[in-house]
């Protein structure tokens, strides 16, 4: 666990070289030569966990979205029966009446 801190350490370290130094593309792609093997796949690896955790954020948040829309579609469908069925009861216990008189 060390060793990927202090190789972690070395790639915050090279950034913040490089955004110091202020330099061109060209020549970045030959600072790529001093970064080793190993930091590079920490790099890779912090990346993929880094995906993984947005990718489970972003399901979480949706089906959180989902059943929101679902709560309000099932408060607007007991709403409407709250008012449809009652009026639907009067206007035939209203047109029984009209009927016996």
């Amino acid at each position: 666990m060390d060793e990927e801190k202090r190789i972690t350490d070395g790639l915050k370290e090279i950034s913040e070289k490089i955004d110091a130094m202020d330099i061109s593309t060209p020549d970045l792609m030959s600072l790529m030569n001093f970064i080793s093997d190993r930091q590079a796949s920490v790099a890779a690896k912090n990346n993929k966990h880094m995906a993984i955790f947005s990718c489970t954020a972003l399901a979480v948040i949706s089906s959180l979205a989902v059943l929101f829309q679902l709560s309000a579609l099932a408060f607007a469908i007991v709403q409407g029966l709250l008012v449809t069925v009652p009026a639907v009861l009067l206007l035939i216990k209203r047109g029984k009446r009209n009927e016996l008189t």
